[in-house]
């Protein structure tokens, strides 16, 4: 078996240290708002393996977040250097933030130019009981 995404979820605090990946509150399948539209950051983490010593070079990668009628709301790109990783494992916390303006199903994608590689999906709601606070949930 070749590249693969082996997990993708988001959490609410991500730490790798010496190769080790520590998660706080991570899987998410709920996100509760106190408004809409709201501005946030979600903290996200992607680990990837393949055969070691069976990949050289480098591979871009993107990470999307996907409305929930579909439109593309952020990206962000980075770079898997598989010579920094002689063991065939990469580990990524990176943050991706987008402008949550309404209710839904959106969608984190890890994929190339040329392919979907991983995806998760997370319900946005609107709390108007707890006006100006947000949640996470794992339900």
């Amino acid at each position: 078996m070749g590249f693969r995404i082996t997990t993708l979820l988001a959490a609410n605090a991500i730490e790798i240290r010496d190769g080790v990946a520590f998660v706080l509150g991570g899987g998410w399948a709920k996100y509760d708002l106190g408004s809409i539209p709201t501005d946030a950051h979600w903290m996200l983490f992607v680990s990837a393996c393949w055969p070691a010593g069976a990949i050289i070079g480098k591979k871009g990668l993107f990470l999307s977040l996907f409305r929930p009628d579909g439109y593309e709301a952020s990206r962000v790109a980075f770079l898997c250097d598989f010579s920094d990783c002689p063991y065939g494992q990469f580990n990524l916390a990176t943050a991706i933030g987008a402008r949550f303006d309404m209710e839904g199903y959106w969608t984190v994608r890890v994929h190339t130019s040329e392919q979907m590689l991983s995806e998760i999906n997370v319900q946005v709601n609107l709390l108007s009981s707890h006006a100006g606070v947000a949640s996470n949930q794992t339900d």
